[in-house]
């Protein structure tokens, strides 16, 4: 409900992905297993930050029990400046210099897997499965 200024809320086309319902703070109180996915799919530098948002919104489906949150790289990424797109605060609050990432965390919030770059269906099944 409330996107702290970041518009677009996911860059994901044609539509958002579904994984925007609930904040990470709210995520993590429900104490229910998490999947925390940091990217920006319409302007990822890498060109891999869309394909791996799609394995997770394929996989969803069958993740009921995780909550899934996605978090977007930059502030307004359509906004036209003379420099750099202002990164959101979940660039600055993570120390994150590179996109896209992905947190797996257990019912307790402790991370039992986090994946870098690039990653396949079967990776991210492995780290999914790292959560009893």
């Amino acid at each position: 409900a409330d996107a702290r200024g970041v518009n677009p809320v996911c860059t994901r086309s044609p539509k958002p992905c579904p994984f925007h319902t609930i904040t990470l703070t709210d995520a993590i109180a429900k104490k229910q297993p998490i999947v925390f996915s940091v990217s920006t799919p319409g302007f990822c530098q890498t060109a891999i930050c869309g394909p791996v948002l799609e394995i997770l919104v394929d996989l969803a489906p069958t993740l009921t029990r995780f909550q899934i949150v996605h978090a977007e790289v930059y502030v307004e990424p359509n906004k036209q400046t003379s420099g750099a797109p202002k990164t959101t605060d979940t660039i600055s609050t993570y120390g994150l210099d590179y996109e896209p990432s992905l947190y797996v965390a257990d019912a307790g919030g402790i991370v039992r897997a986090r994946l870098d770059f690039t990653w396949d269906r079967a990776e991210l099944e492995s780290a999914l499965a790292l959560v009893p």
